[in-house]
């Protein structure tokens, strides 16, 4: 595809609101494209899909499936940057929605109240890549067996107290979730989700980087690296798993 039809398909306003991009080394309107072209499943409109949904929308991605059937309620919003006061009592998805359209108007959204057995099928082969960014290992499972099952690219984040930790799951290429850990640990020792809201918005952000590295190509995704940020040191260590 030449370059004058790439920009011929990506309207002129979003080729201007996404300009910064294409004065990265290396970035070109065909990567733009291909973030306008794909179709990314979020699992999680919380703490750490406030900020992925943000940068993603932000970024240009043409369509985004928002699996989530919260309510926004007050002790959520010291992490859950997507909403405000006046929105509690209201649902997640659709508050999300509203501002990522915002944002950029040309995103496609839908919505699903919750990513299940009944749904994950469908939902891991009808997009490029899904998100973890869910707040239970029930369905963290679910999410990467399903994936992995359907081929399918896998982003998967958590955040716990001053930390968090990202990774990508590769069919075929790399180790799964079930490599790191090997099945859920029992409900009562799972800890309370006590959080640092910026070390959300930072994994989420991180998450965000590795989708987009995937969907374009540019970059070494962490796969087979578990990256975990501390931020009461502000570092950041890689570690290597294999399957």
């Amino acid at each position: 595809m030449t370059i004058n039809k790439i920009y011929d398909n990506l309207q002129e306003l979003e080729v201007e609101r996404t300009c910064r991009h294409l004065l990265l080394p290396g970035f070109t309107l065909e990567h733009q494209q291909l973030l306008r072209n794909a179709k990314i499943c979020m699992v999680g409109a919380g703490g750490l899909g406030s900020p992925c949904l943000l940068s993603l929308a932000a970024a240009g991605v043409g369509e985004i499936t928002i699996c989530d059937d919260d309510i926004v309620e007050l002790s959520n919003l010291q992490r859950q940057t997507l909403y405000t006061v006046d929105q509690c009592g209201q649902s997640k998805a659709q508050l999300a929605a509203k501002r990522l359209q915002a944002l950029s108007p040309g995103l496609k959204i839908n919505l699903i109240p919750r990513f299940n057995e009944d749904n994950a099928k469908s939902l891991v082969e009808n997009h490029d890549l899904i998100i973890d960014g869910c707040d239970n290992f029930a369905t963290r499972f679910l999410i990467a067996d399903a994936a992995w099952s359907a081929g399918t690219p896998e982003v998967y984040g958590s955040v716990l107290y001053y930390e968090g930790q990202v990774s990508v799951f590769m069919p075929g290429e790399g180790p799964c979730l079930r490599d790191l850990y090997p099945c859920p640990p029992p409900k009562e020792t799972v800890p309370k989700s006590a959080v640092l809201g910026a070390t959300a918005a930072i994994v989420g952000a991180m998450m965000a980087t590795e989708a987009i590295k995937l969907i374009t190509g540019i970059g070494t995704p962490l796969i087979g690296v578990l990256a975990r940020y501390n931020a009461l040191d502000n570092s950041l260590r890689h570690f290597k798993f294999g399957m």
